[in-house]
Parts: C-alpha cells; sequence; structure tokens
C-alpha cells in the first residue's frame, strides 16, 4: 500500500474563500467594471503602454483574506488617487508561500495608468495567487 501524505499545500483553485460578487464598483462618480476573475495568475505589467509607472500597494492587516469585496473597494480608492488618477487596477490574494504551505495570504493591490481590461494580460503564471481580479473604467 502505497503512502499518502496527510499534509495538504494550499493552492490557487484550493481556496476556501468564496470570491466577491461584485461586478463594478464606484468610488465618486467613477465606475470600475470587473473584467477578470481567476486565480493562478497575475497581470503582466508589461502590457500596459503607460506614461505613468505601475504603482503597486499592499493592504496589510486592516483588509483579511476572507474580505475580497473590501480589498476591491480599497484598490479602487488607491488607483484614484495617483497622480493622475489610475484607470485601471487588479487586486490579488498572494500566499507567502504555497510551496511550503505557508499560509498567511494578504492582499496586493496593482493599479494601471492606462486601460488594463485585456484579459489576456492576466497571463504571467503565479502559483502563489490565489484569487485574483481586474477592475478598469468603462469596460
Amino acid at each position: 500500500m502505497a503512502a499518502t501524505s496527510s499534509a495538504t499545500t494550499p493552492t490557487a483553485t484550493a481556496t476556501s474563500y468564496p470570491p466577491c460578487p461584485e461586478s463594478s464598483v464606484t468610488v465618486g462618480q467613477v465606475i470600475f467594471d470587473r473584467y477578470y476573475i481567476g486565480a493562478g495568475y497575475t497581470h503582466d505589467d508589461s502590457s500596459s503602454s503607460t506614461t505613468f509607472p505601475t504603482v503597486t500597494d499592499i493592504l496589510y492587516g486592516w483588509v483579511p483574506a476572507t474580505e475580497p469585496c473590501a480589498a476591491i473597494d480599497a484598490c479602487a480608492i488607491f488607483a484614484l488617487a495617483q497622480s493622475p488618477a489610475y484607470a485601471s487596477f487588479a487586486v490579488q490574494l498572494v500566499a507567502d508561500s504555497v510551496a511550503t504551505a505557508v499560509w498567511n495570504p494578504v492582499w496586493e493591490c496593482v493599479a494601471f495608468e492606462m486601460d488594463g481590461s485585456d484579459v489576456g494580460a492576466f497571463d504571467v503564471g503565479n502559483s502563489s495567487i490565489v484569487e485574483a481580479y481586474g477592475f478598469a473604467v468603462g469596460t
């Protein structure tokens, strides 16, 4: 009889967190529409031609892993707070290390200056991405 391992390694598809049902988020007069939801992939920052750099914020501590909608709202506010205001963002739940089963995930917010609503831009494989969302203005 073959030995089986009782250890489980978290993977992008084995999350117990329900996804955020929001298809859009509004901040003031600006509406961001969701164009991507998935796991295991992150947005290719080089896929958007921009004048200003991609900006990243880690939402440590105050947005728990179980609150994807709160992370999306915080990221939308972060994107608009840039100068100039950024038109799209990705928010992703990142596990510390899927390979070693260290499970202390944090939300990461990545804002893009230009429209980043290309679903194909979520093409960088990353097994630490447990949950990911892409939002853009006017998609």
